[in-house]
């Protein structure tokens, strides 16, 4: 019935459906629809065990409006609008399907997805394999174990995408370590199998509404994060699991080490989505990685491979997979019975004169004036576009 449109793990959850199909209360739901199975179908999609992927959010949002408004009369949004656009492209699809086609559809598809991932309140039905990537619902995990600080980015089912709210949050997480004299150091990690694919697509949704004041906003977040990386006093230490894309692979050379699953890749596509290079990038790559292969990455999309990486010095040390949990644990447990936190400090700020932190955060203010630059620039729309298709 539906074109398939490669949006998964893209679209934020929240940007792409409407409240009203996750409202539980059925006078809400009523205001649609009378049918009492349609009503209560509707009721459960917010009581699912898990989010159900993207292409089936898109389907079920398009059944939604057509059982409740009937066929799509209303204008296609902006090139701006990602995610109105492919909602406004998934309604449109169902063409002149009527209300009461549309609603039995939608019941049978919330059938579906009940008996296959199940929902809150009944009882689990069996299942041959179980897995969970994190030990919290949170997009991140922050714990101290013995005066080690570890933030975890925990959003594997949308590649570890970065929200404004985690900026934020980790923004203050590196700038509390850093005056916190119970921390020696800090490791930043991921779960699954992207360290993080860098920007969830919701923080670009904002443009759309008013694309000078997002610029404005998202250059000052940005120029917050990166600060923190800059100025924070103890040892900042990742732990690359996975592919590393954007800011978390530019951010990397703002760290003082750097461990790597031996299948991680590092990727800046800055060009291929009409922005310029951050994280202090332009400055740290050239001197890290050498010219050449720095221009590589940051103008020519350039994907470095772990091996890559600690040949030219962006990484320090390679470990399989299955070897990390334990790299952390044996790293965090050395750092705690013999580093001295004032050497750790100390130490750190002659590697890290005031003399580069001034230089970094010159770096990191013309880089983000660039990147708001280009976010206003004609071809911005055009070529991000243009990337969250082909991915």
């Amino acid at each position: 019935m539906f074109k398939k449109i490669s949006v998964n793990k893209l679209i934020n959850y929240k940007a792409l459906l409407d409240k009203s199909i996750y409202q539980s209360g059925a006078v809400s739901v009523r205001l649609y629809s009378t049918n009492d199975k349609f009503q209560q179908a509707v009721q459960n999609v917010s009581k699912l065990k898990s989010e159900p992927d993207n292409d089936v959010k898109l389907e079920l949002y398009a059944l939604f409006k057509q059982a409740t408004e009937g066929k799509n009369q209303k204008p296609k949004p902006s090139a701006m609008d990602f995610v109105g656009k492919y909602k406004w492209q998934a309604w449109t699809k169902l063409g002149d399907m009527s209300k009461e086609e549309a609603s039995k559809v939608y019941i049978g598809k919330v059938e579906s997805l009940i008996a296959e991932i199940g929902i809150e309140g009944a009882s689990p039905a069996p299942s041959s394999t179980s897995s969970s990537s994190g030990s919290s619902n949170d997009p991140l995990v922050i714990t101290v174990e013995n005066q080690v600080k570890k933030i975890r980015f925990n959003r594997p089912d949308k590649l570890n995408a970065f929200t404004v709210e985690m900026y934020l949050q980790i923004t203050d997480e590196l700038n509390s370590a850093s005056k916190d004299d119970s921390i020696k150091a800090v490791i930043i990690t991921g779960t699954g199998n992207y360290y993080s694919s860098g920007n969830d697509l919701s923080v670009f949704t904002k443009a759309a509404k008013d694309l000078k004041a997002f610029a404005k906003e998202g250059g000052q977040i940005m120029v917050n994060f990166i600060d923190a990386f800059i100025d924070c006093e103890k040892p900042v230490i990742a732990v690359v699991n996975g592919h590393a894309v954007g800011i978390l692979a530019t951010t990397l050379g703002l760290c003082d080490f750097v461990i790597a699953s031996n299948d991680a890749t590092f990727i800046t596509p800055f060009s291929s989505t009409a922005q310029t290079p951050e994280g202090c990038a332009s400055y740290t790559f050239p001197r890290i990685l050498g010219t050449s292969i720095a221009t590589k990455m940051l103008l020519f999309n350039y994907k470095l491979t772990a091996q890559e990486a600690l040949a030219h010095g962006l990484v320090g040390q390679v470990v399989e997979r299955s070897d990390l949990d334990n790299t952390i644990a044996q790293l965090t447990k050395n750092i705690s019975a013999n580093c001295a936190t004032h050497s750790l400090i100390w130490g750190k700020k002659l590697l890290r004169t005031d003399e580069i932190k001034a230089e970094l955060k010159r770096v990191n203010r013309i880089e983000s004036e660039n990147l708001q630059n280009s976010w206003l620039s004609p071809e911005f729309p055009k070529f991000i576009a243009k990337f969250f298709q082909k991915k």
